[in-house]
């Protein structure tokens, strides 16, 4: 079984980032703005994950809260250095947690090691 996994943030949060790191082990370089969603399959600790990268932006979003349905989980992303971003994040926070009202939300920032956030997700859903 995959686990679905979304990710969610304001623009320019490290989402794109986070899932480049997740797939390669390599950082992102200057990654470009996110459009609709893009989905990342992954593996870690035997356990296979599709990660579906949302658009930041609102206006680059697309059908938004449709991208939620069926979600195991979401890592949910704050930027100290986009501090304008947070508010946006709350919003996709709320939509995710009103489509997927049992499904864990992990909060995190842009500069953490990749591999915590998948792993709390497995412990909350298992």
């Amino acid at each position: 079984m995959a686990y679905k996994i979304v990710l969610v943030g304001g623009h320019a949060t490290g989402k794109t980032t986070f899932a480049h790191m997740a797939r390669t082990g390599e950082l992102l370089v200057d990654p470009r703005p996110t459009i609709g969603v893009v989905v990342h399959k992954i593996r870690l600790d035997g356990r296979e994950f599709r990660i579906w990268d949302t658009a930041g932006m609102h206006k680059l979003r697309g059908i938004g809260e449709g991208y939620c349905v069926g979600a195991h989980g979401c890592i949910a992303f704050y930027s100290h250095e986009h501090k304008e971003a947070c508010a946006c994040t709350d919003i996709y926070v709320e939509q995710f947690a009103r489509m997927c009202p049992h499904a864990p939300i992990v909060y995190v920032s842009e500069r953490e090691d990749w591999r915590i956030p998948f792993r709390a997700l497995v412990e909350l859903m298992e």
